[in-house]
């Protein structure tokens, strides 16, 4: 990205929300020399931006990918699975279930076949 952009980018999104908050709530650990400083400023900057994905992520994603939601994981839905599989038998209901690890299977496709 050229710097012209960048400077842009990061003047548009001071502009959308009042970074400032962010700094009062951050506790700074300081330790070494005034240059080290400079990489703390980028590391807090970092982190507001990466809080601000996570929302716009959290609010993006479909409550049934848990495993990418801050809090929840795979155990939640697999618990839940539990418990459905559980009723399922005490009402004599028939249920399929069906497991896939996409992670595996997208990770073994040869990319140069495709």
């Amino acid at each position: 990205m050229e710097v012209s952009n960048w400077f842009y980018a990061l003047e548009t999104l001071r502009d959308m929300e009042d970074i400032e908050d962010y700094w009062n709530k951050i506790k700074g650990i300081w330790k070494g020399s005034c240059e080290e400083v400079l990489g703390l400023r980028g590391k807090v900057f970092n982190r507001v931006i990466l809080e601000r994905l996570n929302v716009a992520f959290d609010e993006k994603l479909r409550k049934e990918q848990a495993s990418s939601r801050k809090g929840k994981s795979c155990a939640d839905q697999t618990a839940t699975i539990c418990i459905i599989v559980e009723q399922s038998l005490e009402w004599n209901s028939p249920l399929f279930v069906n497991f896939g690890d996409f992670e595996k299977a997208f990770d073994s496709v040869d990319r140069e076949s495709l």
